[in-house]
């Protein structure tokens, strides 16, 4: 029993005083810890974690944990069942290393893709807020690569942000037109060094594909570009990409400084050219 107990009943209005009554107190409590163990250990399996108990070293612990999730693996994959009845699929990952022991989500339920569309505008927006924050971990149901050019004379002075889009991950979805049909949006949320907003910016894309387009889109990714008009400075940067179908997201953050300067370029107007021939 706890250290803390004053030695009554489960219902706090007698004290211990018999062996059958101190054997239902410890009963009771043996009972009660087990449900709080067994609760996070559910939850530690379900999200691929570790429970510890009875233990002070919360440094220790946290390290470890730190050190533990520093190095994994990032798998997916698309699942080819597309009876989606709600109902929870189970994962198994399994690997041929002897005595390694593997971690892992167990599974997700198959919800409806067009589920999100059918969502007013507010409530979709609420989640992507949400991912948009710097403090919020990076989401990778929709893979992507991002590439943030600073200001220059190719780019007109702009930032402009580069995304390549992993297309297994999109609902394209075949129409009657024969075409393979998408939306996608694509964000940057711009912060101060200190996490303060400054800008937002985002550009949405409503492809239809034809099968050779697709084919090549599949092979080398679905393309979307945008720009940022940014003073002088330096800048973190919360990209995300939404299929604005299924409302799966993928983030991620980047970094990019402005210079004070950028040369400007000079084109002679038609007159001062006549004046100089």
């Amino acid at each position: 029993m706890s250290a803390a107990s004053r030695g009554n009943d489960s219902f706090g209005r007698s004290r211990v005083s018999s062996g059958p009554a101190f054997a239902r107190a410890v009963r009771n409590d043996a009972a009660t810890l087990m449900m709080s163990h067994q609760t996070m250990d559910d939850l530690a399996e379900c999200t691929g974690g570790k429970a510890f108990y009875n233990r002070n070293d919360l440094d220790n612990l946290v390290r470890n944990s730190v050190e533990d999730g520093s190095t994994y693996y990032l798998l997916g994959y698309y699942p080819a069942n597309k009876d989606w009845n709600g109902k929870f699929r189970k994962i198994k990952v399994k690997v041929d290393r002897p005595n390694a022991k593997v971690r892992y989500r167990l599974g997700y339920y198959a919800t409806e893709p067009d589920n999100f569309s059918k969502e007013d505008i507010k409530t979709q927006n609420m989640e992507l807020t949400r991912v948009l924050n710097p403090e919020t971990p990076i989401s990778t149901a929709v893979g992507f690569t991002a590439a943030v050019l600073p200001p220059s004379l190719e780019t007109h002075n702009k930032t402009i942000v580069n995304y390549n889009i992993d297309a297994h991950a999109l609902s394209f979805e075949l129409g009657n037109d024969g075409l393979e049909h998408a939306n996608v949006e694509c964000l940057a949320q711009v912060y101060s060094p200190k996490g303060k907003p400054v800008a937002v910016n985002a550009q949405t894309l409503s492809a239809s594909l034809k099968a050779e387009t697709f084919k090549q889109v599949l092979q080398h990714g679905f393309p979307c570009s945008h720009d940022l008009d940014l003073t002088a400075g330096k800048y973190f940067l919360r990209l995300a990409v939404r299929d604005d179908r299924t409302g799966l997201v993928g983030t991620a953050n980047a970094k990019v400084t402005v210079p004070e300067t950028v040369a400007a370029t000079t084109v002679a107007s038609p007159e001062r050219q006549e004046e100089k021939k």
